[in-house]
């Protein structure tokens, strides 16, 4: 009888093992657009107190008026970057995911073959 249990135990642990790789895949993703977001609004914080303290520190309309312009026209490029490097960091985690399924079958197919074998 043992030998009739090794080749269902053989599927369940390269079962466990290849989602434990994709959660591992999908924790380490998760963590990643967390820091990105994190450091996003740090410097949206960061660059909106900078702003109000120039605001606050120029006397003439002229001077805020420019300071206006000049802040509205960064906006768009950060957003920008932003965007680009969320789609960087899904891209990465794509082709982990990706990875880890190519491991699974390639473990699946042996584990078959080798049982197959036997």
């Amino acid at each position: 009888m043992p030998s009739a249990m090794n080749p269902i135990i053989d599927m369940c642990q390269t079962q466990l093992e290849a989602s434990r790789r994709l959660a591992d895949v999908v924790f380490s993703g998760t963590e990643r657009i967390d820091r990105v977001v994190i450091d996003a609004a740090h410097r949206a914080v960061t660059d909106q107190l900078n702003f109000a303290q120039s605001v606050v520190a120029t006397r003439d309309p002229a001077g805020i008026a420019d300071l206006q312009t000049t802040y509205m026209s960064r906006r768009p490029d950060n957003a920008m970057n932003y965007q680009r490097e969320l789609i960087r960091v899904f891209a990465e985690i794509q082709s982990e995911v990706g990875k880890s399924m190519h491991y699974y079958i390639e473990q699946f197919g042996s584990s078959l073959n080798a049982n197959a074998a036997t």
